[in-house]
């Protein structure tokens, strides 16, 4: 059907992205390169949904892994938080979110 073709496009996207990020491209970066290639078929911009999820998905697993800095970094709970914002301010900057 066209939601699991759109569905399995979205998480070769993502994957792609996790990939290029690996390499030591930006998101923004990766991103950019994602909207130049084909998914399922078709080509998408960096600013529409089927992109914007992959992202959001690549997003939320990038945020889970530098977790595991923000508890080395802190010793309160209070100052994790103060660090998983720093973070996740970060990655919506480069986002431009």
């Amino acid at each position: 059907s066209d939601s699991d073709a759109l569905a399995l496009a979205r998480h070769a996207a993502a994957s792609w992205i996790q990939e290029a990020l690996k390499q030591n491209f930006t998101l923004a970066r990766a991103t950019a390169l994602a909207s130049e290639r084909p998914w399922g078929g078709k080509l998408y911009s960096a600013s529409t949904l089927e992109i914007r999820e992959a992202i959001n998905y690549v997003r939320l697993r990038w945020l889970s892994r530098h977790l595991a800095r923000a508890k080395d970094e802190a010793k309160s709970i209070a100052a994790a938080k103060a660090v998983i914002e720093e973070i996740e301010k970060e990655v919506d900057e480069t986002l431009g979110q």
